[in-house]
């Protein structure tokens, strides 16, 4: 396979991309301290399981949420933490119960950066629930940007060894 410049480049601009990520991610995502967070408590005004898009490089694609929003907020926040995980916050969550989120700012329609969610005192969705989740995607963009890097050496090499053979 013949590889031009401009192939290099982007191969290289997208490693250094997901790593970018993936380090961005550790320093923002999982060394959150919660004493760091935005509070906010207040009654729950809606509270549903959603189907939310995800556009992909080739289609749409929908995942699960538990959708919540306060009446105190303007944000409206949604938990990704699988379907089961879902089911379970929506038979804990009702309309009208008073709960506390901990979580980051965001400008999308749906924060979610939810870090925990408290009611009564006890705590539902939990901060390490939240970290596994976005640990496996920091290691998923250390994993393929090593790869594309790891996989442009290789070639670079055989193609170096390549040259000097037809040199000698």
């Amino acid at each position: 396979m013949k590889l031009r410049l401009i192939d290099i480049i982007i191969l290289l601009f997208l490693a250094i991309l997901c790593i970018a990520r993936g380090t961005w991610g550790l320093f923002k995502d999982i060394r959150i301290d919660l004493a760091d967070a935005s509070t906010v408590t207040g009654q729950v005004i809606q509270a549903d399981i959603k189907q939310m898009e995800q556009v992909t490089f080739e289609y749409n694609k929908y995942k699960t949420v538990f959708a919540l929003q306060l009446h105190n907020s303007n944000q409206q926040f949604a938990i990704d933490r699988g379907a089961d995980f879902c089911n379970s916050l929506s038979q804990q969550i009702k309309i009208g119960d008073t709960v506390t989120i901990l979580y980051r700012l965001s400008t999308v329609e749906h924060n979610t950066h939810v870090f925990q969610i408290e009611k009564n005192g006890k705590v539902i969705a939990g901060l390490t629930d939240y970290k596994s989740g976005e640990l496996r995607m920091i290691i998923l963009g250390y994993v393929f940007g090593c790869s594309i890097i790891t996989g442009l050496a290789i070639w670079r090499v055989k193609r170096r060894r390549k040259a000097r053979m037809i040199q000698t």
